[in-house]
C-alpha cells in the first residue's frame, strides 16, 4: 500500500480512499495501520454495511 501511496503522491494526488466491509475487522485494522485514519462515509449496499476510509498523502 505504501508503494501505491507514494506513486499517487508523485502524480499529484493528496489523498486516497478505500472501502471496507464493517464485518471485515482484519482488513479494517490493516488499513488503519497503513494510515487510513479518517472515516469519511458509512454506507450500505447489497453486501451489507461498509466504511470509506481516508489517507492523506
Amino acid at each position: 500500500m505504501d508503494f501505491a501511496a507514494d506513486e499517487a503522491g508523485k502524480l499529484g494526488y493528496t489523498e486516497l480512499t478505500v472501502g471496507v466491509d464493517l464485518d471485515n475487522y482484519a482488513a479494517f485494522r490493516l488499513y488503519v495501520e497503513a494510515g487510513f485514519d479518517s472515516i469519511v462515509y458509512v454506507g450500505e449496499d447489497e453486501d451489507g454495511r461498509f466504511l470509506k476510509l481516508l489517507r492523506r498523502l
